[in-house]
């Protein structure tokens, strides 16, 4: 019995890139009261550069991620994830349809875009499929180069803060950002990305 624990928690945490082909396989690890249903530590990554942003992209891939939501609760009904973090990496295609980081990769707008792909289905999924967050929400708080637009997260804040899901947090960090003007060491005018991380906690 003890082995057969031990074994159980390697499914406590998931790294879920942000792809058709991998949330159908976390909703065929969530049915039927698979082991994919034990997660309680959860990473959502999006890939910059892969052209995932589309309206049919953004409704399949909540339609996929509520059903292993719901799943999940079908199987424990009080269960909760523990924290979820939100990630975005860039990832460039080569001629033989491979990826690989690139060595820099300054398309800001390809990465707002992108971590405002992520937060969206995060969020509609979690919002749909009711479950709950127990202890600490993450938006891109943890890497650097990446955060989610001022505006994006105004336009979706009231309705954030009293979803259900998010009621029982006791932690919240997030990165945030908006486009400025600044000069380069050659005196010309450039936009560049100027952020900062904000972290709420409650009082337990």
């Amino acid at each position: 019995m003890a082995s057969q624990g031990h074994f159980t928690t390697l499914f406590h945490h998931n790294d879920v890139m942000l792809h058709a082909s991998t949330l159908e396989n976390m909703v065929h690890m969530t049915s039927q009261g698979r082991l994919g249903c034990q997660l309680r530590y959860c990473t959502i990554t999006g890939i910059s550069g892969m052209n995932v942003t589309a309206a049919s992209n953004v409704d399949k891939h909540i339609r996929l991620f509520t059903e292993a939501s719901l799943n999940r609760k079908q199987r424990f009904p009080k269960a909760r994830l523990a924290s979820l973090c939100l990630r975005v990496i860039a990832r460039i295609q080569d001629s033989d349809g491979g990826l690989h980081e690139p060595e820099t990769f300054r398309a800001w707008r390809d990465i707002w875009a992108t971590a405002l792909h992520v937060f969206n289905v995060t969020i509609l999924a979690l919002n749909e499929s009711h479950a709950l967050m127990d202890e600490y929400l993450d938006i891109f708080g943890g890497i650097t180069d990446c955060s989610l637009m001022y505006d994006a997260f105004l336009s979706l804040s009231e309705k954030f803060l009293s979803m259900d899901s998010f009621r029982p947090l006791k932690k919240l960090t997030l990165s945030l950002s908006s486009l400025y003007l600044i000069h380069d060491d050659r005196n010309v005018q450039q936009q560049a990305p100027v952020g900062t991380i904000i972290e709420l906690w409650r009082d337990i």
